[in-house]
């Protein structure tokens, strides 16, 4: 019941009648291995319906209630950390992140209820990008993220060139910050 369709099983060669909120119907018919589908949701976002299926002698089935239509798919990640450390970012909470990595492999972890998402292990080597889409738990997949170079090569350790009466100072790697 998402964005993809609204579908499920029931009874072969079986009518399914959804009765959408403003009263009418659509149908579509059980196919040989009990599953129906509607490819386009009837539903609106957030809306229920109720659904029954007749059996080809007229029964009708007790009607199922859907849970709200979720049609809308989560905002892209973002991503947080892309170094030694891991990967990581914020996402819709419960959502599935998936890392497509550039030999076409994949690696997921899941947003907490916080919507944050963290891999410990950063699974892309140093310099690489990667995809990063969150499926939310209706089904529904954000638009892709790609992340920046991944950075996990730590720098080389400072070098003290002053410690004296005029200060403490030293070289480095550009942009890093030095404690």
């Amino acid at each position: 019941n998402n964005g993809n369709g609204l579908g499920g099983t029931g009874e072969p060669e079986g009518i399914v009648t959804v009765e959408l909120p403003d009263g009418s119907t659509v149908t579509t018919v059980v196919d040989g291995n009990g599953n129906w589908e509607f490819p386009e949701n009837p539903l609106e976002n957030g809306e229920s319906g109720s659904v029954t299926i007749t059996d080809p002698s007229g029964n009708v089935s007790p009607p199922t209630i859907t849970e709200p239509a979720d049609l809308v798919p989560p905002e892209p990640p973002v991503i947080t950390d892309n170094n030694g450390n891991g990967l990581g970012g914020t996402g819709e909470p419960e959502g599935i992140v998936a890392v497509e990595l550039p030999d076409g492999s994949t690696v997921t972890t899941v947003v907490d209820e916080n919507g944050n998402w963290e891999l410990p292990e950063n699974p892309l080597e140093n310099g690489e990008t990667g995809i990063v889409t969150i499926t939310d738990p209706s089904g529904n997949v954000s638009p892709p993220t790609v992340t920046e170079p991944a950075d996990v090569i730590a720098p080389e350790p400072p070098v003290i060139t002053d410690n004296n009466g005029n200060g403490l100072g030293g070289t480095g790697e550009p942009e890093g910050i030095v404690t």
